[in-house]
């Protein structure tokens, strides 16, 4: 079964609205793909402000149960890495929603976390840098002293 699981975290990380990280992780059942990014809120300004990291994080699972707390850890392991290349912190991710993504379905489990919206108030933040990120990322898969 495929399964869509979405996260959200406050987040001095900033993507821009074009930019975003999308990391595949090869798993048992098959790869599971996230792409963190980070809202963009309309407040009635001439543009959107950042709101906090969204990560949507994608692939088969053996339940919706299994799908949240998988992909969580992935997300979770990722994060740090996030900040620690743009110098900034990211607290703890919080799950969202989270649903059945299989093909030919006529219903389709669903779970809802209702989180409150973002205040109004504008974060400071730090623009990603998305290739140093992922050279980052890179850098630290490759390392044969990692363990």
């Amino acid at each position: 079964m495929n399964y869509v699981v979405a996260y959200r975290a406050q987040s001095a990380p900033i993507f821009m609205p074009e930019d975003f990280l999308r990391v595949r992780i090869p798993q048992p059942e098959g790869e599971a793909i996230l792409t963190f990014r980070t809202r963009q809120l309309d407040r009635g300004l001439s543009q959107a402000i950042p709101g906090n990291l969204w990560i949507d994080a994608r692939g088969p699972a053996k339940s919706l149960e299994s799908a949240i707390s998988t992909f969580g850890n992935y997300a979770a392991s990722i994060t740090p890495v996030i900040a620690f290349a743009i110098n900034a912190a990211i607290d703890d991710m919080t799950f969202h929603l989270a649903y059945e993504d299989s093909p030919n379905l006529v219903e389709r489990q669903f779970i809802q976390n209702m989180i409150p919206d973002e205040g109004s108030n504008i974060q400071k933040g730090r623009k990603v840098n998305v290739v140093a990120t992922r050279q980052l990322m890179r850098s630290i898969e490759e390392n044969r002293q990692k363990e």
